[in-house]
């Protein structure tokens, strides 16, 4: 059946309406327009790239406008948790969370599956507090996620980020000093 592909860079306020489509002719398909069908029934159109043989893709063929989605970012800073002074340089390391909270509001009778892109961004960017990630593509996170008829499912996403802070202390004042020791990049001691 058909899923709902949630882009915000695609479509900001609604899904697209899918159809996961495999290749499994063992040939390979040239790319061209599609036309489909559900229950015999003409539901949308679609441009297919082509696809090698046992190739899987999300087929996106319209907007969904029977679920409207809001998004919000929050950002939660932590402490500093690791310093590292040496040849005249403070190098501070803390970590970053930048919560993204979803709320897809499905105004049908029907039970919808939802394929939510969640753009990866660093490397060395980590989820922490979230649902296990369906499926990992170049660009994006892939969560699946069923949303109950009449009604709004929140779905939060949190990815941590290591940054690094670099201070010259040569250039250090007394007060300077202080302020370290009040955010805890440096110990009384």
């Amino acid at each position: 059946g058909p899923v709902l592909l949630y882009n915000r860079v695609t479509r900001e306020e609604n899904p697209m309406r899918c159809v996961e489509f495999k290749n499994s002719t063992g040939l390979t398909l040239e790319g061209g327009p599609v036309t489909v069908l559900e229950a015999g029934r003409y539901v949308g159109e679609a441009m297919l790239n082509t696809m090698k043989p046992d190739e899987v893709r999300l087929v996106p063929y319209c907007v969904e406008l029977g679920v409207h989605v809001q998004m919000s970012l929050v950002l939660h800073g932590e402490n500093v948790y690791r310093v590292i002074a040496r040849r005249g340089e403070l190098r501070a390391s803390f970590k970053q969370i930048f919560q993204t909270n979803y709320e897809f509001n499905n105004k049908s009778d029907a039970v919808q599956i939802v394929i939510l892109e969640h753009p990866r961004s660093a490397s060395d960017c980590i989820l922490v507090d979230t649902p296990p990630v369906h499926e990992t593509t170049e660009k994006y996170w892939r969560f699946r996620f069923i949303i109950a008829p009449n009604q709004v499912t929140r779905f939060e996403v949190k990815a941590e980020h290591t940054q690094w802070k670099w201070i010259r202390l040569t250039a250090a004042s007394d007060q300077d000093i202080l302020v370290w020791i009040g955010q805890k990049y440096l110990d009384a001691k």
